[in-house]
């Protein structure tokens, strides 16, 4: 999904700027121009902390409207809180859409691994290791059936239950972890994606909230990618930027692990392309660069990573589900969550 096809646009700055912004919201000439009278809706999640209560807190809002008009809307809202709001960095941004790096099915999953098949060693060598190691490790994914807890994202709602995991892919991660760590890590689920396994860019931004501002986790594993056209691919996800800005000066040893994506002929996108992040790339057996690896950008820095992600008959499992052939464990994905796994300590 590009941006002209989004039915909704996204706020983040820290708490007291959004609240500024939302407070002149009936001042806001473009908004009124457009007929965009009801403020964004905040995405709350106070109760899941003391950390994300403060007025420095950063914070999600999404504004619904018609489909087509994101770009248009994002451009004018920026530029009446830039005029009319003075002291309050909000960035507005199109919504998109992100999916799982690897994992296109759906339906009730169940995933086996096949350890006794994995290259040994399987964990890689680290080649930025984090300043202090430990063992909280957040999957923002798409659930984890052998996981405990889980915190959930949708839209305004944020909220604990039982894992659960409709497409596979999250539970895959998170089992990958726990199997290959030498010690044993605590992986907490955070679901950001839908049944289907998208994932809107406020549940994802309000995942990344939760994971990276309250100092519950010593490394975050994001296997997403947008689903975006090259065109427009490393054009949306400033506001994952700007996120994680604001929480590296909070907490500067930050660890968020990201996958490069499977698309050979498409550069890597957001979120492997904010700034600090461990960029993940596979390798086969013979610790060759996997085919399906997606392309790093010309002069752009990165800090990347590799891992064994497997290959088409050689994979890390499977993921089986009702009626449907079986998936094999092979991507970035998977690369991904054992360099999670490798700074476990």
């Amino acid at each position: 999904m590009c941006d002209l096809e989004a039915d909704y646009t996204t706020l983040l700055g820290r708490r007291r700027s959004v609240r500024r912004v939302l407070g002149t919201w009936s001042r806001l000439p473009s908004m009124r121009a457009l007929g965009l009278l009801e403020p964004p809706t905040v995405v709350d999640i106070r109760h899941l902390g003391d950390a994300y209560g403060g007025d420095e807190t950063p914070v999600v809002a999404f504004l619904r409207h018609g489909h087509g008009i994101a770009h248009v809307v994002a451009a004018q809202l920026q530029t009446d809180i830039l005029v009319h709001v003075r002291g309050a960095p909000v960035l507005c941004e199109p919504g998109f859409t992100a999916r799982p790096a690897a994992s296109t099915g759906t339906g009730p999953p169940t995933v086996q691994l096949d350890t006794s098949k994995w290259p040994s060693p399987v964990l890689p060598t680290i080649n930025h290791p984090p300043k202090q190691r430990g063992r909280r490790v957040a999957v923002v994914d798409t659930g984890d059936t052998s996981g405990g807890n889980m915190v959930t994202f949708d839209g305004p709602k944020a909220f604990d239950g039982t894992a659960q995991d409709d497409n596979g892919h999250g539970t895959a991660v998170g089992d990958i972890i726990r199997a290959a760590a030498q010690t044993t890590p605590s992986v907490r689920a955070v679901r950001v994606a839908q049944p289907d396994g998208s994932c809107n860019s406020y549940d994802v931004l309000s995942g990344l909230v939760f994971c990276l501002w309250g100092d519950q986790f010593d490394v975050v594993n994001v296997s997403l990618s947008t689903l975006l056209p090259s065109q427009c691919s490393s054009a949306l996800g400033a506001s994952l930027s700007y996120l994680m800005r604001l929480c590296q000066a909070r907490n500067p040893d930050l660890v968020l692990v990201a996958a490069a994506g499977n698309e050979p002929t498409e550069q890597i996108a957001y979120p492997a392309l904010v700034p600090g992040a461990h960029v993940v790339l596979a390798t086969d057996r013979n610790g060759k660069p996997a085919q399906y690896n997606s392309q790093l950008p010309s002069g752009v820095t990165t800090t990347t990573e590799s891992a064994f992600g497997g290959s088409t008959g050689d994979g890390l499992g499977r993921i089986s589900r009702p009626g449907e052939p079986d998936e094999e464990l092979v991507g970035t994905s998977y690369a991904a969550a054992l360099v999670t796994a490798a700074m476990v300590g």
